[in-house]
């Protein structure tokens, strides 16, 4: 299946959320289940940008006397008279709108209580635009917004404290290999410890999602039938890792197959991570990445974080950047999209070579991904490239 008809694929499921109220600490990396609409006028004062003093009238190289200091949060009970000035610091408001501002660049300094100016101005507060200036009742955030450190600032400043939210989705995370086992254990040749589980765990998380790792499920298709009927009712998404490349040991597709789970999306034309596949089984999502480390990681990005956003109420789109190859490099004849491994150097991106049958090195070094489209086996260096973030 072509990736982006994956994607669209991914969109069009008919998923509905459900949304709760939270406090406004507990709303990061979720979506907003609402429209932010600004409650007031922002600034909804004449707000001082820079610090300086306001006059009734200015005159230039004439001598003021300052009577009072004004800061952010306070209101002034002295209005500067023809000979006066008032010192006022940025964000405090400016108490009556037919003053006038002047910045400290165009002040002289005098002494401690008095000070010049180097220019005449005679327009007031009110004929200047207002900073950032926002009008009550515009929309500031469109519902279905992930929510990041910035979007908690915006809900702050417009008095949404207890926002509605998407309710976190609950992803069930099973391995499956014969061949794993998990950390703890001793490792004996020929099993390998399972990489996979803590991997997919955490990016699981780190979108906001909830999770619950199950550990790994030897390659026996009851045992996987019973592990997926044991997790369907209480998730929203089935993660499975391995069992995905349509050979005779893959028990993973076997038993979705005897269960009959609906396929929505084959093998893919990428790479890696082409294996990846997505079933439906009593209309709840079941999620097929690869065994490999990387190709699992890749296949994360590409195809999991889109559904589990999907799953949380917001519209994920992958964020590619324009950038530099350091280095020239080839690849294998290209008849997929090659999402190639790289890191970045000194604000370049390097490619990174794959030793045989080794993802270790990969993962102590990857940035990003960059991505080359069909037919395109080679970069120059100094070439413009298109670059996945990761």
């Amino acid at each position: 299946m072509n990736f982006e008809e994956a994607l669209k694929t991914i969109q069009k499921l008919e998923i509905k959320p459900k949304t709760e109220v939270t406090f406004i600490c507990d709303a990061l990396h979720k979506a907003l289940a609402q429209d932010l609409i600004a409650d007031h006028d922002f600034p909804n004062f004449f707000m001082a940008e820079n610090n300086g003093y306001i006059f009734k009238h200015v005159q230039k190289n004439k001598s003021y006397k300052i009577i009072d200091i004004l800061k952010p949060g306070y209101l002034s009970q002295k209005l500067p008279a023809e000979n006066e000035c008032v010192r006022i610091c940025a964000g405090a408001m400016i108490p009556n709108e037919d003053l006038i501002f002047i910045k400290d660049e165009d002040i002289i300094a005098i002494s401690d209580k008095s000070i010049k100016t180097k220019t005449t101005i005679n327009k007031s507060v009110k004929n200047f635009k207002r900073a950032e200036f926002i009008k009550e009742n515009e929309l500031i955030i469109n519902k279905g917004t992930y929510i990041n450190p910035k979007e908690m600032s915006l809900l702050s400043t417009f008095g949404c404290y207890e926002p509605a939210i998407f309710s976190a989705p609950f992803v069930s995370i099973f391995i499956s290999g014969s061949e794993l086992i998990e950390p703890p254990f001793k490792l004996v040749a020929p099993l390998k410890r399972n990489s996979n589980g803590s991997l997919i765990n955490s990016l699981v998380r780190l979108i906001g999602a909830n999770s619950d790792y199950n550990g790994i499920v030897k390659d026996d298709v009851d045992l996987i039938i019973e592990s997926i009927n044991s997790s369907i009712e209480n998730s929203e998404l089935i993660i499975f890792s391995g069992g995905s490349a349509d050979s005779e040991s893959d028990a993973t597709l076997l038993a979705l197959k005897e269960i009959n789970a609906e396929m929505i999306i084959d093998s893919l034309n990428l790479k890696p991570g082409g294996s990846t596949k997505l079933f439906l089984y009593k209309e709840k999502p079941i999620l097929l990445l690869p065994g490999s480390p990387i190709s699992a990681f890749a296949a994360f990005h590409l195809i999991a974080k889109p559904l589990i956003h999907k799953l949380m109420g917001s519209d994920y789109r992958h964020r590619f950047i324009k950038s530099i190859s350091a280095k020239d490099f080839t690849i294998q004849k290209n008849r997929k999209i090659n999402f190639v491994p790289a890191k970045i150097v000194n604000g370049e991106i390097e490619y990174i070579k794959k030793p045989s049958n080794s993802d270790l090195r990969i993962f102590q070094n990857i940035d990003c991904f960059i991505k080359l489209d069909i037919g395109k086996d080679s970069i120059l260096s100094g070439e413009i490239i298109d670059v996945l973030l990761v």
